[in-house]
């Protein structure tokens, strides 16, 4: 494990991140398919938000939140989010993350008691170069090598 001293790396690195799917799994998880440009490239990732509650805003407005069941409402906003892009990532608090897309649409990733500070919020999972980068609170930002 490599620990990454702030989000900065990652923005430099990584964004843009063209998202070319986003589903939906078990309870609050979601998986975003990226790329780096918008025709089919080299580069393969996906970004896996797991153990977090997380709020979908446009505009400063709540849209999809992860406690909703909806999948009618899902499908309605990934269609608003898919082929668009991650401009940045930001850590607002310990357990707070902002995840920013184009049109004014933001991702809100809030721990809470239930999950473990040790649980990862979201893991980055870059399978081009073969690695991850992922956050917790606990261990912060870091960086590991798939085998």
């Amino acid at each position: 494990m490599i620990k990454i001293e702030n989000f900065e790396k990652l923005n430099e690195e990584y964004c843009p991140l063209y998202i070319t799917s986003i589903e939906k799994g078990h309870g609050s998880f979601l998986t975003f398919t990226l790329t780096k440009g918008l025709q089919k490239d080299n580069f393969n990732a996906t970004l896996w938000i797991y153990l977090t509650d997380w709020s979908l805003l446009k505009d400063g407005k709540e849209i999809l939140n992860s406690n909703i069941e909806n999948s009618i409402e899902y499908t309605k906003i990934f269609r608003l989010i898919n082929q668009n892009k991650i401009i940045k990532i930001i850590k607002i608090g310990l357990s707070i993350i902002e995840i920013y897309f184009d049109y004014h649409i933001k991702l809100l990733l809030i721990g809470n008691d239930f999950y473990e500070e040790e649980d990862e919020m979201f893991i980055f999972y870059d399978f081009t170069n073969k690695q991850t980068i992922s956050y917790s609170p606990k261990k912060c930002l870091y960086q590991e090598v798939l085998s």
